[in-house]
């Protein structure tokens, strides 16, 4: 493989996924400000790499500066709204700015609309839809889940606390 890596450099630089890839693999050997370059390189060259604003803003959200990686989330979302990681990450990461919920939100009804069953994002959806205390929506939603994968033991639990919150 290294071999190949070589003999084809300076293709393999010109070309952000391979980029993308590299900061990965320096963010898998715990090197945030390596895989910060490549990121950042990786975008340079396309700048609708979403995977590699997702990647940013994983690290920034890791050293905790939220606000760019809410931002580099909202890039990410520009660029592909479908990329499911990012409307998870968007959807959790916004409850610590209400005035992000409104965009989240709508971010999470786009995917579904085109992703109907996709379990991960409708939990999403659920609490995202009881946080801003759309009590009925959020039943439906889960109601509609409940229906569509029977077997599922967390739903019942989701719809118990969410019934219990709307008694409260």
């Amino acid at each position: 493989v290294q071999e190949l890596i070589d003999h084809n450099q300076d293709f393999l630089m010109h070309d952000d996924f391979f980029i993308w890839a590299q900061g990965l693999v320096y963010l898998s050997r715990q090197n945030r400000y390596k895989a910060l370059q490549f990121f950042r390189k990786s975008l340079q060259l396309n700048n609708q790499n979403d995977q590699a604003w997702v990647s940013l803003a994983l690290i920034h959200h890791e050293m905790a500066d939220d606000e760019l990686a809410l931002a580099n989330l909202e890039k990410a979302l520009d660029c592909n709204p479908m990329n499911n990681v990012a409307v998870k990450l968007y959807s959790t990461w916004s409850a610590q700015k209400s005035e992000n919920d409104q965009k989240a939100l709508s971010s999470i009804q786009f995917y579904l609309s085109e992703n109907e069953f996709d379990e991960e994002i409708s939990l999403c959806h659920v609490e995202l839809l009881s946080r801003l205390e759309k009590w009925n929506e959020a039943q439906y939603e889960i109601n509609r889940l409940i229906l569509t994968h029977p077997r599922n033991i967390n739903y019942p639990e989701v719809k118990k606390n969410l019934v219990q919150n709307l008694n409260m």
